[in-house]
């Protein structure tokens, strides 16, 4: 696959090259992976789109992947703060809902 280049739409260069890695079967597994970490750290709300859009893209996530997002959308206010994005990212986590565990009463005391 190749992508026509212009040294000076650079963004628009990256973003097609991660969408030919994100598309193509050989990597989309570890694209899907820096996807999902990249949210973690994302610093700004475009980023944190083009990633989502590029996640969105892919179609699937893995548990582990839910659980990136999860931390994304709970520490990093350009993610959770980004408009439209929760949802989104609700929708592809969908298949792995956030499992809740409670503690257990160990004190020996029965009330």
């Amino acid at each position: 696959m190749g992508l026509a280049a212009n040294i000076d739409k650079i963004p628009q260069m990256v973003r097609g090259i991660v969408s030919i890695l994100a598309n193509d079967p050989a990597t989309q597994p570890r694209m899907r992976d820096a996807l999902a970490e990249a949210l973690i750290s994302s610093s700004c709300w475009a980023d944190s789109k083009i990633i989502v859009d590029q996640m969105e893209s892919i179609g699937s996530i893995t548990s582990s992947n839910a659980d990136s997002i999860r931390v994304a959308l709970k520490e990093n206010s350009q993610v959770s703060k980004a408009f439209g994005i929760s949802g989104r990212l609700e929708a592809l986590m969908e298949p792995y809902p956030e499992k809740v565990t409670v503690a257990e009463d160990d004190d020996n005391v029965p009330f």
